[in-house]
């Protein structure tokens, strides 16, 4: 996606500099990767709108 050597969950949910504004649109404050992991189904939810606004294939 950004040419990042390592694109894991970790790097598209929380470090990717292309993804900076859609993280802002769906987490306006921060959020610690297991929240966006393993939290409630509202977060997961979250999760799953931001993998698919952000047009990752997976």
């Amino acid at each position: 996606m950004c040419g990042a050597n390592r694109q894991d969950a970790q790097h598209v949910l929380q470090d990717c500099p292309l993804l900076d504004d859609a993280r802002l649109k769906y987490w306006p404050e921060p959020r610690e990767m297991n929240q966006k992991l393993y939290g409630s189904a509202l977060q997961l939810g979250i999760t799953a709108e931001f993998i698919y606004a952000s047009d990752l294939t997976i």
